[in-house]
């Protein structure tokens, strides 16, 4: 079933999740931290949530709960449903 949930749909549309996103983007100085581990240079294209959404809904806007990531690094994360 591909539906989301409206209350994550309203929340990844929000003003406080693009505030937070574009902080964490800054931080990592729009770079994907797992290619930087790897010594790769590679721009972020999303910020993921480390613990996420629908595991712990507290820590949705946690600065420190996230990290920017490519697509490519991104899709490797096994993603709970």
């Amino acid at each position: 079933d591909h539906t989301r949930d409206k209350k994550y749909v309203k929340f990844y549309h929000s003003t406080e999740w693009n505030n937070v996103r574009q902080q964490a983007l800054r931080r990592d100085k729009g770079l994907c931290q797992y290619c930087l581990r790897e010594k790769e240079i590679t721009y972020a294209d999303m910020v993921h949530h480390i613990v996420e959404v629908r595991t712990d809904w507290t820590k949705r806007l946690v600065l420190s709960n996230l990290i920017s990531l490519c697509d490519s690094c991104h899709s490797k994360i096994k993603h709970k449903r």
